[in-house]
């Protein structure tokens, strides 16, 4: 995948994000918690960014387990980041109700996708 091409995609993916929590907004009672929505959207737009980064230099490596370590660590950086970040703004919004995490997922799920769509794309590149 051109750089361009990422950047790109990138860009509907986040439009994508801010509808969907538009949209959660008109449905659901979470607007108090939609600075949780944007800290996500920034983690998971600057985690996609270095991704790609590596993803480019990776797939060009002659080793295939470096491409899998990668993703894998990707992951496992996503879910321990993820947590942290969850943890920290339950204990500093101190929010009301367990809603406050929909805005997150929803973003987490959209991003997981779009990683696992042009992590693929880069692999079958090879």
């Amino acid at each position: 995948m051109e750089q361009r091409q990422f950047y790109f995609q990138l860009t509907g993916v986040v439009i994508l994000c801010i509808a969907a929590i538009l949209g959660c907004n008109l449905l659901l009672p979470i607007a108090p918690y939609t600075s949780l929505g944007v800290i996500g959207l920034i983690f998971f737009v600057f985690l996609s960014v270095v991704m790609f980064k590596f993803a480019k230099k990776l797939s060009k490596s002659e080793n295939l387990n470096h491409y899998t370590h990668l993703i894998m660590y990707n992951m496992m950086a996503k879910l321990f980041c993820s947590f942290i970040i969850i943890v920290l703004y339950y204990m500093i919004v101190k929010p009301e109700d367990r809603l406050f995490i929909v805005p997150y997922m929803l973003i987490y799920l959209i991003f997981t996708i779009f990683e696992a769509i042009f992590l693929s794309r880069e692999a079958k590149q090879r």
